[in-house]
C-alpha cells in the first residue's frame, strides 16, 4: 500500500479500507477488447465513392462464460440504463 495517495498513516485502518474499496471498485471496471474490421464487398482495395462496411466488436474481457454486462450506476443516470457503445467515422 502506498499511504501518500490517501494522505493517511500507513498503519492507519481508514488506509486500509480505502485500499479495498479501491480494489472492490477496479475489479467491477469493464476490461474491453475492441476489434475493428473495414471492408468493401468483393474488392480488395477501397477507392473513394467504394461502399464501405466497418465491423466492430466489443469484448468484454472480465465476464464469466454466460455472464453478461449490467446497467450502469451514475448519479447523472437515477434510472437503469445499459452501457452503449457508438462507432464515430471521420474524415482528415
Amino acid at each position: 500500500m502506498a499511504p501518500h495517495v490517501f494522505d493517511l498513516p500507513a498503519d492507519s485502518k481508514e488506509l486500509k479500507y480505502k485500499f479495498e474499496q479501491q480494489e472492490l471498485c477496479i475489479e467491477a471496471l469493464p476490461i474491453v477488447k475492441l476489434t475493428m474490421t473495414a471492408e468493401v464487398d468483393g474488392e480488395e482495395e477501397v477507392v473513394v465513392g467504394d461502399i464501405l462496411t466497418c465491423k466492430l466488436r466489443v469484448e468484454f474481457v472480465n465476464l464469466e462464460k454466460g455472464q453478461k454486462s449490467g446497467y450502469i450506476f451514475s448519479k447523472h443516470y437515477p434510472f437503469l440504463k445499459r452501457d452503449n457503445w457508438y462507432l464515430v467515422v471521420t474524415d482528415e
